[in-house]
């Protein structure tokens, strides 16, 4: 019996993956993701983020969505942003533990 292998899945890419490649990004496989590792000198990257600043691509990272009656409740309790003032179709910066944007899909469904 011979043992059958598979061909890895192709890397998917972000929204940003060409401004990555046009910019000199080292891309490696992160978790399955096309991703920029750094663009040359750590060195200049640190001196030119406390220049002027830099970006973060967080578009590869897990969509969570919250629906039902206390939806929006919840989303109050964890986030540092205030939710409660937010109405449907509206996106805001919502940090939890780390980053993250809320989205109010309908009054008790969010993402």
């Amino acid at each position: 019996m011979t043992p059958t292998t598979t061909a890895p899945a192709p890397l998917q890419h972000t929204a940003f993956h060409q401004f990555h490649v046009d910019h000199g990004g080292k891309m490696v496989d992160f978790a399955g993701w096309d991703m920029p590792l750094h663009y040359g000198s750590i060195i200049d990257e640190h001196n030119q983020v406390r220049r002027s600043g830099g970006m973060f691509d967080v578009s590869h990272m897990g969509r969570v969505r919250f629906s039902g009656r206390d939806a929006r409740r919840f989303l109050e309790h964890v986030c540092t942003r205030q939710i409660f003032d937010m109405t449907a179709t509206k996106a805001a910066a919502a940090g939890m533990m780390c980053w993250s944007i809320a989205w109010a899909r309908t009054s008790s469904s969010w993402w």
